[in-house]
């Protein structure tokens, strides 16, 4: 009987993998999938500047970073993308945070980032600015995202990003006036289309 002719083939299934043709694509379609997932950033390890940086403030028996309302306030950190990293993707930029209190504003935020694949130079940083509005809601946990996109193209799995987090508070556009925003997380959104690398330092 010729081969093509056999009793798995005219039942459906894949050959390679003994799956229906059915199953057998639902798994290659979850493997070649293209996700969105949270590259996060450890708020225990920024970086706070000798002066003018926000302090931790007890929140709900645990601690959050206070960025107060007066004056500008500022943290430094690095991130490191994971080795499922779609090569080439953009990034966005998120921050979870609680306001204060319920008063409606808006609060300005200052990213800059210089962004580096391995044996790459890194770059003069880039600075991304953002209002983002308060929920109107006290100790609701809101999100905020940087809404221009982090450039992607050309870098590779386990690029690092070097970045700073200010919130303008002196500006006039920051209008949720000397009040406390309560930084909870940091994190990119990244894109991964594995779940790593199949080799140790190039995918």
């Amino acid at each position: 009987m010729p081969f093509v002719d056999s009793p798995q083939v005219q039942r459906g299934f894949d050959l390679i993998t003994g799956f229906s043709r059915d199953v057998a694509k639902q798994i290659n379609d979850i493997l070649t999938a293209v996700y969105w997932d949270d590259q996060q950033v450890n708020l225990n390890n920024v970086k706070l500047p000798a002066s003018g940086s926000p302090t931790w403030a007890a929140f709900k028996g645990g601690y959050a970073l206070a960025f107060g309302g007066s004056a500008d306030e500022a943290i430094s950190f690095w991130a490191q993308l994971s080795h499922g990293y779609q090569e080439g993707s953009d990034l966005e930029f998120h921050l979870h945070y609680v306001p204060e209190d319920a008063t409606p504003g808006n609060v300005r935020w200052k990213l800059t980032y210089s962004f580096a694949s391995i044996l790459d130079v890194f770059p003069t940083e880039s600075e991304v600015v953002a209002l983002i509005p308060t929920p109107g809601r006290a100790d609701q946990h809101t999100l905020g995202e940087i809404t221009d996109a982090i450039p992607g193209s050309g870098k590779r799995i386990s690029s690092l990003l070097c970045c700073s987090l200010t919130r303008e508070a002196s500006e006039a556009s920051d209008t949720y006036n000397s009040k406390d925003i309560y930084l909870c997380a940091l994190d990119f959104h990244i894109k991964k289309d594995s779940r790593g690398s199949t080799r140790e330092a190039i995918k």
